[in-house]
């Protein structure tokens, strides 16, 4: 059974059987729909209960108590009134307060209630009915936090219970409406969340969130985001229970364009900072519109030095998190940087730190972005100066911003007081090339490198860029969720993570649905960006590669529909722009570069269907901007020029200025073709035939005949060939072949030439029997021949009666019958990690199953070593995954080369490597280390940029059988250093020029006897 499916049934009586729950994501549900016991009537009879609020509370609270109201409006139709510090004139209210504040410390004065459990802890609330008598009530239903936030939190969590999605406005989430609203009389305590700091950048802003908030918010293009917006940003950032931003950076100062944003941040409750390349809190625009003279500190020190000065003065009254230390202008290396110069910077920037606010440096909350070379100044090599800063500074690691984290901290540097955080990308702008148009990114993945961020201590503050924010939404409300509560999450009930979201936006009838949608999106989108992918990408002939991906995205394409069409129109809104716009959107760049691959392929074939397949292209090309118009249509335009962004042709790293068709070809429709219409192109070649131009083939003569990939019954249940028109003529053809145990799928067929669907048919040749086929390896003849109507006898013209004969290898191979493992075929066996013969644990660590993880494996599992922290092994000594297989070939004399797919993880321990060890047999154990070293800290691995590019790392090791191969073999994949995720291994049994190319790799091999 699929693990979603398990974890359906797990939550059934959540989703479904008892409908009084209300669907939240991971909470303690105490919402319920109809009066229970002692329960309390938020909403009953028509008539909401009071909100009791007191002036002297923080403003971010009387706020969010204002959008509670709201809330309870919006899924009720009932407004509760929000008193500010007047008594109710009911029995019944709802106080909200922290700790310390007028309505909560009489009520613990009175001992209604105890704070204790979150009294001093950051963050944390509680949310009980007491006695309100102290306060002239009955009965009050008490959100009380340990601070500010602590409260808001458990407002807005109350807020998601009752049906209000954090995204009911950034992605127009349906409100379901509810005649009445319960609490239960139960005491529901959180505590402070896992990370300390948790926020999002709004970053590489243009064109898309800029060009929206220009036209939503009619503000100018030199000053986009002004305070209307940020009011919407800062209320999404509470509701996802976070509490810090970084704000865009290229287009607008934050602190400038509108003198209420920096206020109404902190006024919201909501903490200001500035990006990893922005010290002091000032903007990268504030600089080009009042800076003079070079961004160099050597050079231009003192005008740096007042500059800063007033970043810290404008941020002195509000609560900042500072970022500290020096880049170049415009995200880049600063020019001259060493180890003294940025020390330098820091202590100066500590002293301006100190003398603007009048406290000592450690008191004011600082991070230091260790970004790109800026890593190589702390981590510089054995033997040198190293830098120091001081212990409170937070020291923010960071990924290689394709979400493979760069460095987690030490041990000693976990000790430091100021700790350490991670700075994350969903969403890029640089090599190999931009990803900012859709959401690409796997939970999975996602939390498999955060999850080791927590292990080694990287707690304090996490930031992550979301681009233009809009279409992140999931990934986003995932990783706020696992900042926030990272117990409640584990790489094992993610698909339960994906039921309860999808519950919550679109309704629980459709919630398995929709999670299968997104959870096959998310791992089809991760095998490659969209933005990288191309008319090569996937191969056109081994494999049936493109065939099957193409298939994949229509079948996730036509589930995604019909979801969205049995949802009513509200409902609609939302699901269309998060989950079936980006689904339909990346499968028509999919299906638009097979289609122009197929095309390109076709010409050099001279294929009519080049012409069909050209028109297929540029259909998709139309239908690609269709949908970035749907998309802007919705809800009457409300997030137009939101998909702006180019993703179409790019040439480079950087983003085209407008879509770009992949060129395509024509072939001019003629009656005259040598040497004649028929046009063969047999699986796993490239060519055509008669006349391979790719081959050089003079005109079809003296071309050696085609021959088809080896049929066997461990290879894939048949082999095809295409037949094809050359010409623009009608004709008919008859196929067969010279064995009575081979079958033909098709046996006849006519090409006219006014349409274009018979200009090409595909024949699948099989073995229904393989008890009829004789011993040894065959060659079996299949024979093609054409008529036409009206034919010629000049021999040579295209109407002339065409035969054309090729061969395909067939043998009846057999394994013994007590025999269980996987099974060779096309040159090699290919295993999907998960699926081991054997699996060893040493000392608690274990090779473990990463679901949903992989974009490479059938069923998305990868495996990884757990624990992380503190394991590694001698060679041969660690957990040991073992993988029976059966080989026939002996082609290479014994020689395999094992081919390790694997996840695109970096060498992320200071010291030490990832490593693993392969062994065949009894053969000694070859030790890999997948990661190359950087040239520097500050670097990435010299084979970075194909990397990530192709979404895996494929690491090789040749191995020569002492038993010359044919037979039953073992394969061990020992642990050495955690951190390792392999995804599958193929093991090729013929020379490398014989294997066939493919961008996902061999798919898994038959496997017998389990």
């Amino acid at each position: 059974m699929h693990t979603l499916q398990r974890c359906l049934l797990a939550l059934l009586p959540l989703l479904f059987l008892t409908p009084s729950l209300v669907v939240s994501l991971g909470q303690k549900s105490i919402v319920a729909f109809e009066s229970a016991g002692d329960s309390f009537p938020l909403v009953s009879s028509g008539r909401a209960v009071s909100i009791l609020v007191s002036k002297d509370d923080f403003p971010g609270i009387l706020r969010a108590a204002k959008t509670f109201a709201g809330d309870i409006k919006n899924v009720t139709s009932q407004a509760p009134d929000v008193l500010i510090d007047l008594a109710s004139n009911s029995s019944l209210a709802v106080v909200l307060g922290s700790v310390g504040s007028p309505f909560v410390s009489t009520l613990v004065n009175a001992g209604a209630m105890n704070v204790s459990d979150i009294q001093g802890r950051w963050e944390a609330f509680k949310i009980q009915i007491v006695d309100g008598s102290s306060i002239g009530v009955e009965r009050a239903l008490v959100i009380a936090g340990s601070d500010k936030r602590g409260t808001i939190y458990g407002i807005y969590d109350l807020a998601e219970q009752i049906g209000v999605s954090p995204w009911f406005w950034w992605s127009d989430v349906r409100i379901p409406h509810r005649d009445e609203l319960y609490i239960k009389n139960d005491i529901y305590v959180h505590a402070s969340p896992s990370v300390k700091y948790r926020g999002f950048f709004l970053n590489d802003e243009q064109p898309s969130l800029t060009n929206w908030a220009v036209e939503r918010y009619n503000t100018n293009i030199s000053a986009p985001f002004q305070h209307e917006f940020y009011e919407a940003v800062f209320e999404l950032i509470l509701r996802l229970r976070a509490n810090m931003f970084w704000p865009a950076m290229w287009s607008a100062k934050f602190a400038v364009d509108d003198p209420l944003n920096q206020f109404l941040a902190d006024d919201y409750g909501v903490i200001y900072s500035t990006s990893h390349q922005e010290p002091m809190a000032r903007n990268t625009p504030e600089w080009g519109a009042y800076g003079n003279g070079v961004w160099n500190y050597t050079i231009n020190k003192p005008f740096l030095n007042n500059f800063w000065t007033e970043g810290i003065e404008r941020a002195k009254p509000f609560e900042t998190i500072v970022t500290v230390g020096m880049r170049g202008d415009g995200d880049l290396p600063l020019p001259g940087a060493n180890i003294q110069i940025i020390q330098d910077i820091i202590v100066d920037q500590r002293e301006i730190i100190s003398n603007v606010t009048g406290n000592n440096a450690s008191e004011v909350p600082q991070i230091w972005c260790l970004y790109k070379e800026v890593q190589g100044y702390w981590d510089s090599p054995a033997g040198e100066t190293k830098l120091e800063a001081a212990d409170d500074i937070t020291l923010l690691w960071t990924d290689d911003n394709w979400g493979n984290i760069r460095r987690v901290p030490t041990a000693g540097e976990n000790q430091r007081s100021g700790g350490a955080g991670m700075y994350y990308h969903f969403d890029y702008v640089g090599d190999p090339r931009n990803y900012k148009w859709l959401n690409t990114n796997n939970i999975a993945k996602v939390y498999e490198q955060l999850s080791l961020a927590l292990e080694f201590g990287a707690d304090r503050l996490w930031v992550v860029n979301v681009g233009d924010l809009r279409p992140m939404e999931m990934p986003m409300n995932f990783y706020f969720e696992l900042a926030y509560d990272a117990t409640r999450w584990n790489k094992d009930n993610l698909d339960e993570y994906l039921l309860l979201w999808a519950a919550r936006e679109y309704g629980s009838e459709v919630a398995e649905k929709t999670a299968s949608v997104f959870s096959r999106y998310m791992k089809l989108v991760s095998r490659q960006k969209p933005e990288l992918n191309s008319p090569t990408t996937y191969s056109l002939i081994s494999f049936r590669e493109a065939d099957l991906v193409v298939a994949e995205w229509e079948q996730l394409v036509a589930d995604a529909l019909e979801i969205y069409q049995s949802l009513d129109e509200t409902t609609q809104s939302s699901f269309f722009q998060t989950v079936l716009h980006p689904v339909r959107a990346v499968a028509t760049v999919i299906l638009l570069n097979v289609a122009v691959g197929e095309n390109n392929l076709r010409a050099v074939q001279a294929r009519m269907s080049t012409i069909s397949k050209a028109e297929e292209a540029i259909s998709l090309f139309s239908e690609d901007a269709e949908l970035t118009r749907e998309f802007h249509a919705v809800n009457g335009g409300k997030w137009n020029h939101m998909m702006d962004q180019p993703h179409l042709g790019q040439w480079g790293w950087q983003q085209n200025m407008v879509n770009t068709l992949p060129a395509i070809n024509y072939v001019q429709p003629t009656e005259s073709t040598l040497p004649g219409p028929l046009r063969v192109s047999v699986q796993g070649s490239l060519g055509v035939w008669p006349g391979d131009a790719l081959n050089q083939c003079a005109q079809g003569y003296n071309c050696p005949p085609p021959v088809l990939p080896l049929l066997t019954p461990y290879s894939e249940p048949s082999r095809y060939f295409d037949i094809s028109t050359g010409a623009n003529i009608d004709w008919s053809w008859t196929a067969s072949a010279n064995e009575s145990f081979v079958q033909l799928s098709k046996t006849s067929g006519e090409v006219q030439a006014a349409d274009s669907s018979t200009w090409e048919s595909r024949v699948e040749v099989s073995v229904p029997d393989w008890s009829l086929v004789p011993s040894g390896r065959l060659s079996v003849s299949i024979r093609i021949r054409t008529t036409s109507a009206d034919p010629t006898t000049d021999g040579i013209s295209p109407r002339a009666p065409m035969s054309y004969s090729f061969t395909i290898p067939i043998q009846s191979l057999s394994v013994p019958a007590n025999y269980s493992g996987f099974v060779e075929s096309d040159g090699g066996v290919s295993i999907e990690a998960a699926h081991s013969s054997r699996n060893t644990s040493v000392g608690g660590t274990s090779w473990e199953i990463l679901p949903g993880y992989s974009p490479r494996t059938s069923t998305g599992e990868a495996v990884s070593l757990f624990p992380r922290v503190g394991s590694n092994f001698s060679v041969g000594a660690g957990p040991k995954l073992e993988y029976d297989f059966f080989i026939f070939n002996n082609q290479t004399r014994g020689n395999l080369t094992v081919n390790a797919y694997l996840g695109t993880s970096l060498n992320y321990q200071l010291g030490r490597p990832l490593k693993y060890a392969v062994q065949i047999d009894d053969l000694a154990p070859q030790v890999v280390q997948p990661v190359p070293n950087a040239a520097n800290a500050g670097s990435n691995p010299p084979d970075w940029n194909g990397v990530v590019a192709a979404s895996v790392r494929i690491s090789s090791t040749n191995h020569t059988l002492t038993t010359g191969g044919p037979g039953a073999h073992t394969l061990s994949f020992w642990g050495i250093e955690p951190g390792v995720v392999l995804e599958k291994i193929v093991i090729n049994t013929v020379a490398p020029s014989l294997v066939p190319k493919s961008y996902l790799g061999q798919p898994e091999s038959k496997r017998v006897g389990v």
